[in-house]
């Protein structure tokens, strides 16, 4: 479901890994500017450089849950996808039962 599978299998190679909580970056509010992947991308590894100078609040660093906690997590998602399906098909249901209804109707009227 989440990327910290990936942040464990880099840690687990030696790799140094860190994740950069998106809503701790800097953005200018002045003024509406470009959203786009390669500027996104450009300011998140700005901001990490700083982080590794130890410059402090520049960004700040998501807690990565242990698996266990992934798995909790996990189980409440998939109750709310399925509770969100059960929706979707009653509603689907309940609106084929109005439209053969109302055909009903039509074809009876004079």
């Amino acid at each position: 479901m989440d990327g910290f599978w990936i942040h464990r299998v880099l840690e687990k190679e030696g790799f140094e890994s860190h994740i950069v909580d998106p809503a701790s970056i800097a953005t200018s509010r002045r003024r509406r500017r470009a959203k786009t992947d390669k500027i996104d991308g450009e300011a998140l590894v700005r901001a990490l450089l700083a982080y590794k100078r130890g410059e402090p609040r520049v960004c700040a660093m998501v807690r990565v849950p242990t698996p266990e906690e992934e798995d909790r997590r996990r189980l409440c998602r998939e109750l709310k996808t399925l509770i969100n399906e059960r929706i979707r098909h009653v509603n689907s249901s309940q609106g084929t039962v109005v439209r053969t209804r109302d055909r009903r109707l039509r074809a009876t009227a004079p």
